[in-house]
């Protein structure tokens, strides 16, 4: 039982919600940490070359815990860390290293007017290389 329940059962009466409760369920406010850092914005992707483009970390959390990277023009690095710092103040990260493939870049780059993280060194091949062969190396026999 809630506590709204408890209170009706108690008094007879009917709780109603304030004005701010009914209009906006508290699932639906983000917290502070979303509200500010999450959504870098495409202004701040923009880019012309290379040159313009930086990596950051992409939310409160770096690849060595549970993060991702993003690339941004560095024009605005300055402004990026300082929301990181505000938005992140009391965000507790996981220890565990991220799978997000935007970790492994190690450079960013422009692409289509965008700061993007550079991925050209995951590519992979496009010929996959053949079967073992060999002694007691046997077909694998489908259904």
């Amino acid at each position: 039982m809630g506590c709204e329940q408890n209170k009706t059962m108690a008094t007879g009466q009917e709780v109603v919600p304030s004005k701010t409760e009914a209009q906006e369920p508290a699932a639906a406010q983000p917290d502070k940490a979303s509200e500010i850092f999450d959504g870098i914005h495409l202004k701040e992707r923009a880019c012309s070359q290379d040159a313009d483009c930086v990596l950051v970390q992409a939310n409160c959390c770096s690849c060595r815990a549970g993060g991702s990277k993003t690339a941004i023009h560095r024009q605005h690095l300055d402004n990026i860390k300082k929301r990181r710092v505000e938005a992140c103040a009391e965000i507790m990260c996981p220890q565990v290293m991220s799978t997000v493939s935007s970790c492994m870049a190690t450079t960013s780059k422009c692409a289509e007017g965008q700061c993007v993280p550079d991925m050209k060194h995951l590519n992979f091949p496009k010929k996959l290389p053949s079967l073992p062969r060999g002694v007691g190396v046997e077909k694998i026999q489908t259904p």
